[in-house]
């Protein structure tokens, strides 16, 4: 347990720290490095390769060795990272939109879900009621959610 303890800690804290990152004009190779480095020097070790989806790309989106992109002005970027302490695996993600707000309702229907899954699960609740209450927030916001 104080594996995945210290895990989560510093899931957190890089997950803060990648978002201070999420700029216009940053590459997506220099957010990975310096959130793969973090993750390392609080003593985890990244438990996937970081994640940066933009715009349409939802999830599972990893810079290679040569990709060029960069962040844009009016990017939607769903951050993805996790980290591991001796098989004690952590995964958390945000999602930041560079420069602009269009898609300020998408994030907070998001939060608001996440809130809700939290409030939501306890011993003896099933991953089903906390999925329903996952898609019926999002819904309320006029939005679907990925399935």
């Amino acid at each position: 347990m104080k594996d995945y303890l210290r895990s989560g800690a510093i899931c957190k804290e890089v997950r803060e720290f990648g978002v201070t990152l999420l700029k216009e004009g940053v590459s997506f190779v220099e957010i990975a490095e310096k959130i793969e480095k973090k993750i390392q020097t609080l003593g985890g070790r990244p438990a996937f390769p970081v994640d940066i989806g933009i715009n349409h790309i939802a999830a599972h989106d990893s810079p290679h060795f040569n990709d060029d992109r960069k962040l844009k002005k009016g990017d939607l970027v769903k951050l993805d990272l996790g980290v591991h302490i001796n098989g004690a695996v952590t995964d958390t993600a945000v999602t930041v939109e560079i420069g602009t707000t269009n898609y300020r309702t998408l994030i907070e229907s998001a939060e608001e879900a996440l809130k809700n899954a939290i409030d939501l699960a306890k011993p003896g609740v099933s991953l089903g009621s906390i999925g329903r209450v996952i898609e019926k927030t999002i819904r309320g916001y006029g939005f679907s959610p990925i399935i």
